[in-house]
């Protein structure tokens, strides 16, 4: 556990929402940790963060960790799946996953000021993500997938 928790807001639904919030109330933490559950526009709360956090236990690719990265924050994830690719080549911290001393020390060290990755790094890696970039791809799945269902359908 971090020595001066920082407020820390859980964006998301799950079905551990109920066992966190008791477990913030049992560590008398209530007034610092937030469950707003899952909302429209996170980027808001990135925006404003001092870090971003993907402890992911499986995760194949994060838009979050992208949208953190290409916000300028700092993201710390777990080194599961698609997130060493993410946050590899310096844009990111990686932790191990399961190790909840490790991931709390990776926070500390960030919010002190160190070992905080460039974040001019992070933003290019998003640039290849955004709307304009992302979704003539995505039309072009949708089409091929349209016409092969069609021709399958009337074949």
């Amino acid at each position: 556990m971090l020595a001066d928790p920082p407020a820390t807001l859980l964006l998301g639904d799950g079905p551990l929402g109920e066992s966190l919030t008791a477990r913030s109330i049992a560590l008398g933490l209530a007034d610092r940790v937030l469950l707003p559950g899952w909302v429209r526009s996170p980027g808001s709360y990135i925006a404003g963060a001092s870090v971003h956090v993907v402890p992911s236990r499986e995760e194949a690719w994060s838009q979050s960790a992208v949208l953190g990265l290409g916000l300028g924050v700092p993201v710390v994830g777990t080194a599961v799946e698609g997130l060493p690719e993410t946050l590899g080549e310096g844009r990111g911290v990686l932790v191990q996953p399961e190790k909840p001393e490790e991931l709390a020390h990776a926070i500390d060290e960030l919010l002190r000021g160190r070992g905080v990755p460039d974040p001019e790094l992070g933003r290019r890696y998003a640039e290849q993500f955004t709307n304009e970039r992302i979704a003539p791809y995505y039309a072009d799945v949708y089409r091929r997938l349209t016409v092969r269902g069609t021709t399958h359908l009337t074949g």
